[in-house]
C-alpha cells in the first residue's frame, strides 16, 4: 500500500507541466503622464499657484504674531496687568487660529 502512494506522489511531481502566462505586464508611469499631458500641466500649474498663495497667506499671518509678540515685549511694563492679560490672550487665539489654518491647508 505504501509503495502504491509513493509511486503516485512520485508520478504527480514527475509528470507535472511547465505552465508559462501569455499575459504582457504593462506599467504605466504617471508621473509622466501628468507633466507632459495638457490637462496635467494646467493642474500642476494651478496646484502650484495655490501652494504659493498658501505660503503668502501663512507668512503674512506669521508676520502679524511677531508684531504681536513684540507690541506685547514693549507694553508689559507699562501697561496694567487687565490690558496686558488681554493681549496676551488674544495672541493666543490668534496663534491658535493661525495653526488651526495650517492644518486646514495642508490637509486640502
Amino acid at each position: 500500500m505504501l509503495k502504491k502512494i509513493l509511486f503516485f506522489v512520485i508520478l504527480i511531481f514527475l509528470n507535472t507541466n511547465n505552465l508559462y502566462s501569455n499575459d504582457n505586464i504593462v506599467y504605466m508611469d504617471f508621473n509622466y503622464v501628468i507633466n507632459n499631458s495638457n490637462v496635467g500641466k494646467k493642474v500642476l500649474l494651478e496646484l502650484n499657484n495655490l501652494n504659493e498663495k498658501n505660503i503668502k497667506d501663512l507668512k503674512d499671518h506669521q508676520s502679524r504674531l511677531k508684531e504681536e509678540i513684540d507690541e506685547i515685549n514693549k507694553i508689559k511694563n507699562i501697561a496694567s496687568k487687565e490690558d496686558l492679560k488681554n493681549k496676551i490672550s488674544t495672541h493666543n487665539q490668534n496663534a491658535k487660529d493661525y495653526e488651526n489654518l495650517k492644518k486646514k491647508l495642508s490637509n486640502e
